[in-house]
């Protein structure tokens, strides 16, 4: 099956496992419906065509990257004027990749999936980031609002990738100047390691290595059969002298961290330091077959 090129589009509500905790489970549960509803609708507006929805995120493909981008800043406008819920202001992490990827029974596959998604890892709350073919790909006014922020390691490219913001608010009176950045030190200026051990395997994760994937699939790099994992659950990669581990999972993450502390992760990141143990999809508590120990 041949691939034609997207406009991947992952947008997912910043912050809302704190939300059921601020405002309640049944609260929390209507805003996030109410903030994805609104989503579909802004998307479907703009050419766009829902493919899923997974708890608190949505994704969506586009034909024409501009039409992606405009639906991105749309929402993030209609979000940040109007949902705030019990005096809890929601907020949206928007990330798009334009690419090659495969379509079928309107799912969608491919590197450009796995890009897009990258992409809204690199988000904070309020913020739309864009792979570099997407900046390229975009009508003149539009290219004119997007600034390179960051690199990133991503598998679909040989070496660390730019990472761009796109402008959406009305007035820029309250966005933070960014400063350029300068491209990351060569794998062979990095020291360290990540030690994953899974049953009575270990897996060493280096530092010039892409994302190292970790879940239910076969294709992850450390397969993890649990039934609580999703298919592509997690991934770690080495940042700016950091191994990060990033949440894109169903049910979460739990992390047992240096210090004893036990973390859960939603649709985020956490360095890693010291020691310590991760659980795909349980508490670590409730875990007896499938925990994951790391060491750096």
């Amino acid at each position: 099956m041949s691939a034609s090129n997207y406009a991947v589009m992952f947008a997912d509500i910043a912050g809302s496992s704190s939300l059921y905790k601020q405002i309640g489970d049944e609260p929390a549960k209507k805003a996030i419906f109410s903030c994805l509803a609104l989503a579909e609708n802004i998307i479907c507006a703009h050419r766009g065509i829902v493919v899923k929805t997974i708890g608190d995120e949505i994704m969506a493909r586009f034909d024409d990257p501009n039409d992606a981008i405009e639906a991105a800043r749309n929402l993030q406008m209609q979000v940040d004027q109007n949902f705030s819920f019990d005096g809890a202001k929601m907020a949206m992490r928007i990330g798009v990749h334009y690419g090659p990827a495969i379509l079928e029974n309107n799912d969608i596959f491919g590197d450009a999936v796995n890009t897009a998604a990258r992409m809204v890892s690199a988000a904070n709350a309020r913020q739309i980031v864009l792979s570099e073919p997407t900046v390229h790909a975009l009508a003149q006014d539009l290219c004119a609002l997007a600034h390179r922020f960051d690199f990133a390691k991503i598998k679909a490219f040989k070496e660390s990738v730019p990472l761009y913001l796109i402008e959406w608010e009305a007035t820029m009176g309250n966005v933070t100047t960014l400063m350029p950045v300068s491209r990351p030190a060569t794998a062979e200026s990095k020291r360290g390691f990540l030690v994953l051990q899974f049953e009575d395997q270990k897996h060493a994760v280096t530092a010039d290595q892409t994302d190292y994937t970790i879940g239910r699939e076969a294709q992850c790099d450390l397969v993890v059969p649990s039934p609580f994992a999703s298919r592509k659950h997690a991934w770690v990669e080495y940042r700016r002298g950091k191994f990060v581990l990033v949440d894109h999972s169903t049910n979460g993450t739990w992390v047992r961290t240096g210090d004893n502390q036990d973390i859960f992760l939603k649709r985020e990141e956490l360095p890693l330091w010291g020691a310590g143990a991760i659980s795909l999809g349980e508490p670590l508590e409730n875990n007896v077959d499938y925990v994951i120990k790391f060491s750096l």
